[in-house]
């Protein structure tokens, strides 16, 4: 369990990044291509080691596995109000998502 916390900023860094990607240019440009295959790869590396990997907010915060996330920072800050904002309590993505999937995902946080 404590892997996959030391991995939340590198897991958020991705995601946030992909979403001001997708925010920025169109779908298909090549900035958000990479961006987008940048947190495919990321995540693709953490569910072979935790399988699925849920992400909710309680009481305000964003929960990683069952764990309050520690780390302060905006990036936290961000994918939270993201989540809040969207009316979103969780999300669970399992091993072998496609990359559509993720895209899709990336582009309705993005709204």
């Amino acid at each position: 369990m404590a892997a996959i916390q030391t991995l939340v900023p590198t897991i958020l860094h991705d995601i946030l990044r992909a979403i001001r990607a997708l925010r920025m240019y169109a779908a298909r440009h090549p900035q958000v291509e990479y961006s987008v295959k940048a947190t495919f790869s990321t995540l693709r590396s953490l569910l072979e080691v935790q399988d699925p990997l849920t992400l909710c907010i309680s009481d305000g915060d964003l929960v990683v596995q069952g764990e309050a996330a520690r780390q302060p920072g905006l990036q936290l800050q961000t994918f939270t109000g993201l989540l809040r904002g969207k009316n979103i309590s969780s999300v669970q993505i399992r091993r072998g998502i496609p990359l559509e999937e993720l895209r899709a995902l990336l582009a309705l946080l993005c709204l």
